[in-house]
């Protein structure tokens, strides 16, 4: 891996640090490292982020530059957000924490938004389900007597 590869990763990816991470089972263990190492590529091929051209932006002088660091950005917040959401997940219904993971995943989204610009970037979903699939693993893990496949209807 390049270290401009690894200099991505440092400034967007968090690794998890939930307190019940020391006690998981390794086959779970090993299911959360799949989505993670799934997140980290998304990271580094730059397919984390969706970004709309409404025009031949070079029209417009939006720089490859400013994009790159914005798409950084969103996903350092967004996986921030998601860090501190996840950290809740004994005291709060999943329910409630996947709302909150959408809710910051729609507001961070709205940031990326440059109309007068014409281009827009945003956290693609499939990043987004990546840590839905997350919490529900670590929700499973907690609750093995109600465990869920995915959430639904948030």
């Amino acid at each position: 891996m390049s270290s401009i590869e690894e200099d991505l990763l440092e400034e967007c990816y968090f690794p998890s640090s939930i307190e019940i991470t020391e006690e998981i089972p390794k086959g779970i263990k090993l299911e959360i490292k799949k989505i993670q190492d799934r997140q980290k590529l998304m990271i580094r091929q730059k397919s984390a982020c969706d970004v709309n051209l409404s025009e031949p932006y070079e029209i417009f002088n939006v720089e490859d530059d400013f994009i790159d660091r914005l798409c950084i950005l969103l996903i350092r917040a967004f996986n921030c957000d998601c860090h501190i959401i996840m950290s809740k997940i004994k005291q709060i219904n999943i329910h409630v924490l996947g709302e909150m993971i959408e809710k910051s995943f729609y507001e961070l989204n709205g940031l990326g938004e440059f109309k007068q610009n014409f281009f827009s970037v945003s956290i693609s979903f499939e990043y987004f389900n990546l840590k839905l699939d997350e919490l529900v693993l670590y929700y499973n893990y907690l609750n093995p007597d109600h465990k869920i496949d995915h959430l639904v209807d948030l």
